[in-house]
């Protein structure tokens, strides 16, 4: 066997490993953000989300309202009930962001997966972090209030979130 045949084969290997580890993981991820988990939430309006002007501004509403913690459900709650319970985690904080930023911004954000350590698919990656995605595709973490560029590994649309 020659060395290109040798170096085809290990090519052709690298792409089944890659595909059959990307399969395993959306599957996994399938257990972990489900459309079912996301989907169907209330929009909630208050007066207070119209005097918000900015994402910074909305991501300091949410802090100063929400704190972090875990929830073990993977159930991401309506905004109105994270707000009265003043607790989530990245699904409720980004849930959260979405839903004042249609009132305050007049804009529809995405939700996305990503992997919150930035590794691919590829290099182990899994889809642990659930943050928001502008139509431009600028990418802010509520939870954190930063801007960030992770690797998308799967996109909720607002309206595919909430019923109005």
């Amino acid at each position: 066997m020659t060395e290109e045949v040798k170096g085809k084969i290990l090519v052709l290997f690298v792409m089944v490993f890659a595909l059959l580890n990307s399969c395993m993981v959306y599957n996994s991820f399938q257990d972990t953000y489900n459309l079912d988990a996301l989907s169907g939430k209330r929009l909630y309006y208050l007066d207070d989300f119209e005097s918000l002007k900015s994402e910074k501004e909305i991501c300091d509403y949410i802090k100063s309202r929400v704190s972090y913690r875990k929830n073990e459900a993977f159930k991401a709650c309506d905004p109105a009930e994270t707000l009265s319970r003043g607790y989530g985690d990245c699904q409720d904080f980004t849930i959260l962001f979405m839903n004042i930023a249609f009132f305050a911004l007049n804009k529809k954000y995405n939700a996305i997966a990503v992997d919150g350590n930035k590794r691919s698919v590829i290099n182990g990656g899994f889809p642990n972090h659930l943050i928001a995605e502008s139509k431009n595709g600028k990418q802010i973490d509520p939870q954190g209030c930063q801007y960030t560029d992770y690797t998308v590994m799967y996109r909720y649309t607002f309206d595919e979130i909430f019923s109005y």
